[in-house]
């Protein structure tokens, strides 16, 4: 079993209690908005199922096999070999594109990067269900915002209190659900574009340890496939030779 790092372990905590203190936040929230504007209101319903279905993604990326490799520690690596194809702590030769992680002590299958958020690596397996958490949560703070604005603007309840709340303190719900959505925003705007052109996080800031891949001066990776092949790829409908043994540049 993987070991996931102290320090991994205090940002968990840290993310997960802020994630679960938000989320009583927005319950509140999401039921004063259903029980007071349910009647007519379909944007107040998708914003509820689209935050549904942003979570069960989350948990889905926090707790499946991001795509760790299986360790044999019977095969003997010589310390001279290359460290980006072969690891002397799982004693494997590694796929191209795979990478210990230091955090969970394993070597992860198209490593992306771990992140703290999730605490899980974010590789092969788990990737496509990070990029559906970080769209859906996008898409539901656009809407939370477009609800919470457009009420909070009527003239019929301007002077009034908002969804049983002082107005000033929603007006601050709406600054923190804006400043929510462009986090949101970035990590989802930059996983579409790692996913468009397929590299990961980890080879965009190794680049210059890859033979494969490299953005200065000019753009070379020879996993891009174009943007439909790359999609098919990321969301592992299409398999990819990355064995050492038949890599080619």
């Amino acid at each position: 079993e993987g070991k996931v790092h102290n320090k991994s372990s205090k940002y968990h905590i840290f993310f997960v209690w802020t994630f679960y203190s938000l989320s009583l936040i927005g319950s509140y929230l999401v039921y004063s908005l259903i029980f007071i504007h349910l009647r007519d209101d379909y944007l107040v319903i998708s914003c509820f199922l689209l935050e549904f279905l942003a979570i069960f993604f989350y948990f889905q990326t926090n707790t499946l096999d991001p795509g760790f490799l299986k360790q044999d520690l019977d095969l003997q690596i010589a310390p001279a070999q290359d460290s980006w194809i072969t690891c002397s702590t799982c004693k494997i030769i590694k796929p191209i594109r795979s990478k210990h992680c230091v955090y969970c002590n394993r070597c992860v299958e198209r490593f992306d990067h771990h992140c703290p958020w999730i605490n899980n690596c974010i590789g092969k397996k788990n990737s496509p269900y990070f990029y559906l958490f970080t769209f859906f949560q996008t898409i539901s703070l656009i809407n939370a915002i477009y609800i919470f604005v457009r009420d909070y603007t009527n003239r019929e309840i301007l002077e009034a209190q908002f969804f049983g709340l002082e107005k000033r303190i929603e007006l601050w719900t709406i600054f923190v659900l804006v400043f929510c959505f462009f986090l949101s925003a970035i990590f989802f705007l930059s996983t579409t574009w790692r996913l468009i052109f397929n590299f990961t996080t980890n080879e965009m800031i190794n680049s210059v340890k890859y033979e494969y891949i490299s953005f200065s001066p000019t753009y070379r990776n020879r996993f891009d496939r174009g943007i439909y092949r790359n999609c098919l790829t990321y969301f592992n409908f299409l398999e990819e030779n990355t064995h050492p043994r038949d890599f080619q540049i």
